[in-house]
C-alpha cells in the first residue's frame, strides 16, 4: 500500500471516530434532554462533576448532584427529539465502526508487509 494511500486511511479513520463519537454524545444528550433543567453547556459542566464524583469514589455526591437536575426539571419529553437523538446514537455507532474497519485494514496491511 502506498505511502499516501496510508496516510489517507489513518486520516479518514480517526476523523469518522471523532466525528461518530461526538454524534453519539449528542445524540445521547437529545434522547435524555427532557430530563435536563439547564442548558447544553450547565449540563456538560453538570456531567462533568457527577463523574469526577464517581471516579473520586464520592457516589452518594454524585447522585446529589444528579438528583438536583432531575428535581429542576420542569421539561416534557419531545419524542421526535428523543428519536432523533437515538438516530444519531446509531449513526455515530456505525461510523466509530467504520473507523475501526479501516484501522484493522491498515494494520493489516502494514503486518503481511512485515511478514
Amino acid at each position: 500500500m502506498s505511502e499516501i494511500c496510508k496516510a489517507w486511511i489513518e486520516f479518514i479513520a480517526a476523523f469518522l471516530g471523532v466525528v461518530g463519537t461526538v454524534f453519539a454524545a449528542y445524540g445521547t444528550y437529545l434522547i435524555t434532554q427532557w430530563y435536563h433543567a439547564f442548558s447544553l453547556i450547565d449540563f456538560l459542566g453538570s456531567a462533568t462533576l457527577v463523574a469526577w464524583y464517581f471516579v473520586t469514589f464520592r457516589r452518594e455526591k454524585a447522585l446529589a448532584e444528579a438528583s438536583r437536575g432531575g428535581e429542576l426539571s420542569p421539561n416534557q419529553e419531545r419524542k421526535e427529539v428523543s428519536l432523533s437523538g437515538i438516530y444519531l446514537v446509531a449513526v455515530g455507532f456505525v461510523l466509530q465502526m467504520v473507523s475501526a474497519v479501516l484501522i484493522l485494514t491498515d494494520a493489516t496491511s502494514y503486518l503481511l508487509t512485515k511478514l
